[in-house]
């Protein structure tokens, strides 16, 4: 029997953890979304989601109403506090739909480009700086 040599693997970046300047964190998951634009989108919602719960959590009146890692049942939450616009919720929960089909392998991987991951990551850093402000807003008030 003939021993068949195994296909050399291809080498997968290590992704590095999300930086606090969001110009460096941009340059990150473009650099992700070069070598493999479908592992850009959850590298960019992580740092979205971690923002968003911060903010949550930081929050007097919703700290104790958060729903733990349940993102979809907290972004209605804050849709139903008036907190978001139904534009703003529709955009999280396309967001949030998006990094779901990709982490679950329910859409093939070539139908993420890079320009669909670009244009993601931005969308989620512009939606982070708005919960940070919220945040900010927030810690003034309280």
């Amino acid at each position: 029997r003939e021993v068949l040599d195994e296909a050399p693997k291809p080498e997968v970046p290590l992704i590095p953890a999300p930086k606090s300047d969001q110009a460096d964190f941009l340059g990150d998951v473009l650099a992700i979304a070069e070598v493999s634009p479908n592992a850009a989108i959850p590298f960019a919602w992580q740092n979205l989601e971690r923002v968003f719960l911060d903010t949550l959590s930081q929050i007097q009146g919703f700290s104790d109403k958060i729903a733990g890692y349940r993102i979809a049942q907290n972004i209605e939450m804050l849709r139903e506090e008036g907190v978001l616009s139904a534009e703003d919720t529709r955009l999280l929960h396309d967001l949030r739909r998006l990094r779901n089909e990709v982490a679950h392998n329910m859409i093939s991987a070539d139908s993420i480009t890079f320009k669909t991951a670009r244009d993601y990551a931005i969308q989620c850093l512009q939606f982070a700086d708005r919960m940070a402000a919220l945040k900010e807003s927030h810690k003034k008030k309280g």
